[in-house]
């Protein structure tokens, strides 16, 4: 039963390493590549309350 346990325990602990390992590896990849500036989401408004396009 001990052995059981031992193993399970080895093997969460393997899948916790692994998934930490996988996130600042896509946190050092992902960071590394520059942000698009394409769109904005803040809108121009005209004298007169008219929006431009």
């Amino acid at each position: 039963m001990e052995n059981g346990r031992r193993k399970i325990r080895f093997c969460l602990a393997g899948i916790v390493l692994a998934a930490l390992i996988l996130g600042i590896c896509y946190y050092v990849l992902d960071e590394e590549q520059p942000a698009a500036d394409t769109g904005t989401l803040v809108e121009h408004i005209l004298p007169g309350g008219l929006y431009s396009s």
